[in-house]
């Protein structure tokens, strides 16, 4: 199998984990889950430093000349300094500051691959990964409107999803949209319950 074959099948797997990223969080009951993709990244990079000697020069040459490289390059500056000197004076904890640099920082390894050494067939994979996900999310939210709207009910993932929801969110969990959990097109009286029995969801 070509390296390249290989690391479209990868980038095909990233992009379902992605997507499916949360769903596996609540089901899980941790946000680990939310790694998985960049797992799956990790070994792309691996096979090409490893395997394609071209693309591993351009992968590892950076040049900051170009606009968009450059405006990559001030943004992780911008993001370092400003999280390293909250971390050193203690503003945020060492746990939010590793959170930022996985919100902020690891998503731009997608800009940084796909914009040095992306082949075609790996672009190509991506964007029918990206139709398929795109597919399955439709019919996913066509089927649970259908279950809350004209059934009525509110599945357990969807309870499951708004509790662990809760969990992640804290105390600004009060500002959350529970459309998500109502049925019949009419919201649950949950503002009446002791703050949703301490978000317990009844």
């Amino acid at each position: 199998m070509k390296i390249v074959t290989l690391k479209s099948i990868l980038w095909f797997c990233i992009i379902f984990l992605l997507v499916l990223s949360f769903p596996i969080q609540v089901e899980l009951s941790s946000p680990l889950p939310s790694l998985f993709p960049y797992v799956g990244i990790a070994f792309v990079l691996i096979l090409t430093l490893l395997f394609e000697a071209r693309k591993r020069r351009g992968l590892l040459r950076w040049n900051t000349k170009t606009p968009m490289n450059l405006m990559v390059t001030i943004y992780f500056i911008l993001v370092f300094f400003h999280t390293s000197w909250q971390t050193l004076f203690g503003f945020i904890s060492l746990e939010n500051a590793i959170s930022v640099i996985v919100i902020y920082v690891f998503p731009m390894v997608f800009l940084v691959y796909f914009a040095q050494v992306a082949a075609d067939q790996e672009i190509r994979t991506v964007l029918i990964a990206m139709a398929w996900v795109g597919l399955a999310v439709g019919l996913y939210f066509a089927y649970d409107n259908y279950v809350k709207i004209v059934l009525g009910q509110v599945d357990d993932y969807t309870q499951k999803a708004m509790n662990y929801s809760s969990v992640r969110m804290g105390d600004t969990f009060e500002a959350a949209d529970f459309a998500r959990i109502s049925g019949g097109g009419v919201g649950l009286a949950f503002s009446n319950n002791t703050q949703f029995q301490r978000r317990g969801f009844l």
